[in-house]
């Protein structure tokens, strides 16, 4: 089959529509927000209300007459205090404008206090409804009386089990330690700021000399755990993350907030499932024609770089147990169509969020949903079928190869509680 035929444009459509895809996501949002008051004359986003009724919201130069999400979080942009999603309460106006509109209305009567000791808060204006990449603009606020001046600072150290892998603190997702709400009963996470001892979190660095410190998160003894806020930057061993915090007479009080999920299960079925009996009553029991019919529509590659559009489960089966690298696109394809089909029977939700680190649509953390992994594999043969020793986009399609064949592994699916963590007493 051709590889721009109309099924597989069709299969393209599809998953890019099931992914969420917008143009917002990689163009910078231009113009500005900033929160006033009720005269919209002051400009300052970091001014002192008095309460939440008080704090109101305009913008200039956005993009016009569209609609906008609104969220308020703590000032990290982490933890998530009230959103509008999923409506879009606010319209620019056809200069893209919008004027004095009182925060509170604008994400359904009010919002949850913020952790920060100072009463700061941050605003964010999104095109998105993640509010991600560039599609957003933000304006940090103050409520309550004035802080007094300080002479020292303090830093606290707060971590939460990221459950979507989104990298947001989001309503429902719960603080580790989490009180034996995991059936793991975990304690708290070792943190430290470089240079102090360590703790396990909430963790807290009282009359720290005004400065910027090092906040880091240390790797547990289990290698199933990852990162997802701040965006994870490589530590190497010993450590998951580490994150830039500064304390000053302005801003005495910090709190750093990280983010993890780990992986495990999700129902995936291997090369070996679906090359057995087993694979093939599953097949038989979904409806075995649409199912061969679904895998030609796919970009997939036989050993010489010709499409493969199998015509029998046992045409099929042999050509999965004969998978290998020597052309990489060959070995990509065999562990897509395990998962192609481990979706297409439900055995594996689309939506599901699998670790993928390198590939292009997955998120900073490294994670994506696996409807997305199949999707990008897919382009990927669709763009060279042939990919062996020498070509450049071999590596690159053998990160794709690994992730599916550990996802077919059931060894990167994110778990929907905190798994088991312990640290060495040598850390």
């Amino acid at each position: 089959m051709n590889r721009m035929s109309s099924a597989r444009a069709a299969f393209a459509l599809a998953t890019l529509a099931l992914m969420g895809f917008s143009a917002f996501a990689d163009s910078p949002l231009t113009g500005s927000i900033k929160t006033t008051d009720s005269t919209c004359i002051t400009v300052n986003g970091n001014v002192q209300y008095l309460d939440k009724s008080a704090v109101y919201l305009s913008g200039e130069n956005l993009v016009p007459s569209v609609g906008y999400y609104v969220r308020v979080t703590d000032p990290s942009g982490v933890v998530v205090l009230g959103t509008s999603v999923p409506n879009k309460p606010i319209t620019t106006d056809s200069s893209g404008n919008f004027s004095c509109m009182q925060l509170i209305a604008l994400v359904g009567g009010s919002y949850t206090d913020t952790p920060n000791p100072a009463g700061e808060y941050k605003v964010f204006v999104g095109l998105l409804s993640d509010f991600s990449g560039g599609s957003r603009k933000t304006d940090n606020f103050r409520i309550g009386s004035q802080t007094p001046v300080a002479e020292t600072g303090s830093i606290a150290i707060r971590k939460f089990y990221d459950t979507n892998a989104d990298g947001v603190w989001d309503a429902g997702e719960i603080e580790l330690p989490d009180a034996g709400a995991a059936p793991y009963g975990n304690t708290g996470w070792k943190v430290d700021l470089l240079g102090s001892a360590a703790q396990l979190t909430p963790a807290s660095y009282t009359s720290l000399q005004f400065s910027t410190y090092t906040a880091r998160e240390y790797a547990p003894t289990e290698t199933n755990w990852y990162s997802t806020a701040p965006t994870p930057i490589d530590m190497g061993s010993g450590f998951l993350n580490k994150s830039a915090v500064t304390v000053s007479s302005g801003s005495p009080y910090a709190t750093v907030i990280f983010g993890n999920v780990c992986t495990g299960a999700g129902g995936g079925k291997t090369l070996g499932f679906w090359s057995n009996k087993n694979g093939q009553a599953a097949m038989t029991a979904y409806g075995m024609n649409n199912l061969l019919a679904y895998l030609g529509g796919l970009n997939l590659a036989k050993p010489n770089g010709d499409d493969f559009d199998p015509a029998s489960y046992a045409e099929f089966k042999k050509w999965l147990l004969s998978g290998n690298a020597v052309n990489m696109s060959y070995m990509l394809s065999v562990q897509m169509a395990a998962m192609a089909l481990n979706i297409q029977t439900g055995k594996v939700g689309g939506a599901s969020m699998v670790y993928a680190p390198g590939a292009l649509t997955a998120n900073d953390s490294g994670f994506m949903s696996v409807a997305s992994l199949v999707s990008e594999a897919n382009t990927a043969l669709g763009n060279l079928s042939i990919t062996v020793a020498g070509v450049s986009a071999r590596a690159y399609q053998g990160m794709l190869k690994t992730a599916l064949d550990r996802a077919n592994n059931n060894l990167t699916f994110v778990q929907n509680q905190p798994c088991a963590y312990t640290f060495t007493s040598t850390q």
